[in-house]
């Protein structure tokens, strides 16, 4: 029987377990992919309504990282790879029943050949002669046979290693190239940790000091605001007064020019022309607020003097109120200087802010891609083991291979040593048949040294047979019949050549006289007869022989054919006999 291969064991499972891990990392890919896919994110929108900044700093946080795209070439590797994975798994598992198919096949081959070998065992038992060269005969085509399963059985299963090879090969190279992907995008994504460290501690750092200058400008702010306040109610108190100032001014104005209108003389004329003067130069003063008055002509009255000195103070005031005003203005400039350092502070900050989130969803996605970097080691760990498995299948396969030539060489040389004894017993039934046809060749010279013998005991007879009288003719006429009958009642159990070769000795042979004795008649009869009886019944032998070894070699149910050295064994045993017998007639007479 053929020894029992190892069978692995069924994979299902963990292929089960497998295909469960591979469709939890491609949901987390999903997951990963829809999360980098909305371009700007909530908290970005709230701050751009709030701050009114620029969106190109909001939408910074929609861009992809450098890393997607290798992740997802990575993902669609490793698919890729599990794919070409479940169909070698197939291809195995298909080459397993293949394989049982096969050893199923050989298992009822041997049987049928044990079967038919025992039938054909008991028929050599039932029937000798050529029973051991059949015996070898049907072992040589059991092995032939054998032989022929096991060549093809080992071309299968180099053809299945070879594609396994390749297939290994294949994977091989595909595991080393996701190996070195991933040693790439591990390298990349630890650079990248290091500068986000970095990136972290700067930042975290800006943001200390941001806050600290934050707390301060809002102190300033709240400072500014209340400095504000008060400068406002101050400068409408000033405004109020200065209203009150002019109000009184033009009542004094309005008055000084009644009264000089109501003097006819040239002074009020000239005082109405000055007034008229004094009246543009105030005017000129509510729109200049700072130019001096115009000159007074020397002739003035005391009035105009009155008015100089009114307009004096009121030219103090206003100077007076002019200084305030500037420094308002000043403050004012001051403030909105200091407006526009805090909203640049401010926009400073939420920019700073926006970088501190971008670094939080960094960091996240750090996370997720060192989680997703552990799902990509376990599944190259997974292909690892895959690999070493289908590296113990092939060794297993290339045991199974050596066995099978092992048992093939065992098998040649078990044919090598049939064919050895086939030789043997050859020469020995050659050797034995030489044998067999040498004593015929014995008994022939017997044969005609006693023929020889009898020729003067003919040349007497002869005689005796001239001094006959006509007389005794009939009676020796009888007699001659007589003797005829009893040799051809002699002659009866040969048949074939051999008879016919007695009928024809006896034919030319003399015919004996009446005269002889009974004794010698007897003698003459056993010694021409006795050998050539042994004689024919050997040759006779011989042929049956011949046919029913061809019989037993030539049935369609052995499946071989018969040795050359059998058969020419036989066909020059055939030829000696039939010289010898065509030699013995032929000395004869």
């Amino acid at each position: 029987m053929w020894p029992q291969p190892y069978l692995p064991p069924d994979p299902m499972t963990p292929e089960e377990t497998r295909r469960k891990k591979l469709a939890a990392a491609k949901k987390k890919l999903k997951e990963y992919q829809q999360r980098k896919s909305p371009g700007v994110p909530a908290g970005a929108k709230t701050k751009k309504k709030k701050t009114g900044s620029s969106p190109e700093t909001t939408t910074s946080g929609g861009c992809h990282s450098p890393g997607d795209s290798q992740y997802q070439e990575l993902a669609v590797a490793l698919e890729s790879s599990s794919v070409i994975i479940n169909q070698l798994n197939e291809n195995i598992e298909s080459l397993k029943q293949q394989k049982k198919q096969v050893e199923h096949q050989l298992e009822e081959a041997k049987k049928t050949n044990n079967e038919i070998h025992k039938a054909q065992m008991e028929q050599l038992e039932m029937s000798g002669g050529w029973g051991t060269i059949n015996i070898l005969t049907l072992e040589k085509a059991d092995l032939k046979i054998t032989l022929y399963h096991t060549k093809r059985a080992a071309r299968h299963f180099e053809e299945e290693s070879e594609d396994l090879a390749g297939r290994l090969q294949y994977s091989l190279q595909r595991i080393q190239e996701l190996e070195r992907a991933l040693c790439a995008v591990s390298t990349q994504q630890q650079e990248e940790d290091r500068s986000l460290s970095c990136r972290e501690a700067v930042l975290q750092w800006r943001l200390q000091q941001t806050i600290k200058e934050q707390a301060l400008l809002n102190a300033h702010v709240t400072q500014v605001t209340e400095s504000l306040k008060q400068v406002q109610l101050e400068q409408d108190e000033y405004a109020k007064r200065i209203k009150g100032e002019r109000a009184r001014w033009q009542e004094r104005m309005w008055k000084m020019s009644v009264e000089v209108r109501s003097d006819p003389s040239e002074e009020k004329k000239r005082d109405i022309h000055r007034i008229q003067e004094l009246e543009r130069s105030l005017s000129e003063l509510k729109n200049q607020m700072a130019e001096p008055l115009s000159l007074v002509p020397p002739a003035a009255t005391s009035v105009v003097e009155q008015l100089q000195d009114e307009a004096k103070h009121l030219r103090q005031e206003v100077e007076g109120l002019e200084g305030k005003l500037q420094s308002q203005v000043e403050n004012n400039q001051a403030l909105s200087v200091l407006s526009k350092e805090q909203k640049q502070r401010l926009q400073e900050q939420e920019e700073k802010l926006q970088e501190v989130r971008e670094l939080e969803r960094l960091c996240e996605q750090n996370e997720r891609l060192r989680e997703q970097q552990k799902t990509l080691r376990e599944q190259g760990e997974r292909l690892r083991k895959q690999e070493e498995r289908l590296r113990k299948e092939e060794e297993r396969l290339q045991k199974q291979e050596k066995r099978l030539w092992d048992q093939e060489e065992r098998l040649w040389k078990k044919e090598e040593r049939l064919q050895k004894q086939e030789e043997r017993l050859t020469l020995s039934q050659n050797h034995k048949l030489d044998k067999q046809l040498a004593e015929p060749q014995c008994s022939f010279e017997d044969l005609n040294n006693e023929k020889k013998s009898t020729l003067p005991l003919e040349q007497q007879v002869k005689e005796l047979q001239e001094k006959l009288d006509e007389e005794h003719l009939e009676a020796a006429s009888q007699q001659d019949q007589q003797l005829e009958t009893q040799l051809s009642l002699m002659a009866l159990p040969g048949e074939g050549d051999g008879g016919e070769h007695l009928d024809s000795e006896e034919e030319e042979a003399p015919q004996p006289t009446p005269n002889i004795p009974e004794d010698l008649e007897s003698r003459e009869a056993m010694v021409n007869v006795t050998p050539l009886f042994w004689l024919q019944s050997s040759f006779m032998d011989l042929p049956k022989e011949k046919v029913d070894g061809t019989e037993q070699v030539e049935r369609p149910e052995l499946g071989f054919v018969q040795p050359s050295g059998v058969t020419d064994g036989m066909s020059e045993q055939e030829a000696r006999a039939r010289a010898l017998g065509a030699a013995g007639p032929s000395e004869g007479p």
